[in-house]
């Protein structure tokens, strides 16, 4: 595991984030991937279909990553006090507990599948593939092309890829950090540990669960315009959700972070990465905002040349593209806030935020406005301005505490 309470702050953000940026460089490339197959190979409508139901995906994915969240601000914290004989169990407990919790929720989604997208607003006409790809999720070309699998193939085939992605980390992890690497065979699960990363982990679990259930509930306006904007919707968020990921990684980079270096008490450091960290953020964004801007129909293009998907897309990049930078040093302080261990905080301002402005937002300004499938656009940045406005006010008042005390 990579010391960050030596050398300079800037450096060890950089060698710390580098890994994670590679490593959803790649996710986000088959997922680009995958939807661009899709969407040439198999039409706007099989786009739609998939696009229809991933929202559900989310929401199962939401508990794991929330938990992984409490488990890597624990194990870094650990890590900078210098306590790595207790960092192995805290990699067991989580593993068992996302496990059992993961294989609960994949049962519920087989079992209520068709209802949910029918509940969801899919329409009629995507919702057999819609199903098919949901239930199925599970080498995208050979499948598609080859074998006529459909969106059927494009679920196997992401499964396939996250089965290879596992089977990678675990290598790695039994490589280079062996004291860290679980046996998969004899996992020793701890209940102290669990109420521990249970205390960081649920709020961090409960603020993905929420902010998942909202975008349920904006894939439920998106649907209701039909396949066109659904695939345009689809395209979009992919383009979207590449484009937010250095921000992303450079908040999880500052998390681990600022965890390390409070477990050493080095709290002037800490400083000085926050900085650094909202420098080099803002600078992405803006030169990522002005690129998105500017090329937002040809990277729509990619997955779809119907003009119809292409201009609808378009509009959903070009309103949030501006607002990028907002969005970044979102995250800077998100990251702050959870290495610190203070997730409460980012869980209300999630849930207030998107789940109390963005969403309802969008429903008024799509449907009871002219601007239709556009005010769901909209509505995001307000959203991300309310959301960073509340993480600055807390920061700023644990600072001057911080201050004080030492």
């Amino acid at each position: 595991m990579t010391d960050l309470t030596k050398g300079g702050e800037l450096k060890a953000l950089f060698v710390f984030a580098l890994p994670i940026f590679l490593g959803n460089l790649f996710e986000q490339l088959y997922n680009i991937t995958d939807t661009v197959i899709v969407g040439n190979l198999l039409g706007a409508e099989a786009l739609a279909a998939v696009g229809s139901s991933t929202q559900i995906l989310a929401l199962t994915i939401s508990v794991s990553t929330g938990m992984s969240i409490g488990a890597s601000v624990i194990i870094s914290q650990l890590y900078g006090a210098k306590r790595n004989q207790n960092m192995k169990e805290v990699v067991d407990t989580n593993i068992i507990f996302i496990s059992l919790f993961s294989f609960f929720l994949m049962v519920l989604g087989l079992l209520y599948s068709p209802v949910l997208l029918e509940h969801l607003n899919v329409p009629a006409s995507l919702l057999s593939d819609a199903d098919a790809y949901l239930q199925t999720i599970l080498l995208d070309v050979i499948f598609i092309k080859f074998f006529t699998y459909g969106v059927v193939g494009a679920a196997l085939a992401t499964v396939l890829a996250q089965v290879f992605s596992f089977i990678v980390c675990l290598r790695y992890m039994y490589r280079y950090y062996p004291k860290l690497a679980p046996n998969l065979l004899h996992l020793k699960w701890k209940v102290s540990v669990l109420k521990t990363s249970l205390a960081i982990g649920l709020p961090a679990m409960l603020q993905q669960i929420f902010i998942s259930l909202g975008f349920l509930v904006i894939q439920f306006l998106v649907n209701g315009f039909g396949a066109n904007a659904i695939a345009a919707y689809t395209a979009a968020s992919k383009v979207d959700a590449f484009a937010e990921m250095p921000a992303i990684n450079l908040g999880q980079a500052l998390m681990n972070f600022t965890a390390q270096n409070k477990g050493a008490g080095e709290q002037k450091r800490i400083a000085k990465g926050g900085r650094s960290a909202l420098i080099i953020t803002l600078g992405i964004s803006i030169a990522i905002s002005g690129l998105i801007y500017s090329f937002a129909p040809h990277f729509i293009a990619i997955f779809n040349r119907q003009k119809a998907i292409v201009q609808i897309g378009e509009g959903y990049l070009r309103i949030v593209s501006i607002f990028y930078f907002v969005f970044g040093a979102m995250q800077v302080l998100n990251g702050l806030l959870l290495g610190y261990g203070k997730s409460l905080l980012p869980l209300i301002a999630s849930v207030t935020t998107f789940c109390l402005l963005q969403v309802p937002l969008a429903v008024c300004l799509s449907h009871h406005t002219k601007l239709g499938f556009n005010g769901i656009w909209l509505a995001a940045p307000f959203g991300w301005f309310a959301g960073f406005l509340m993480r600055l006010i807390y920061f700023t008042n644990i600072s001057k505490h911080i201050e004080r005390k030492e």
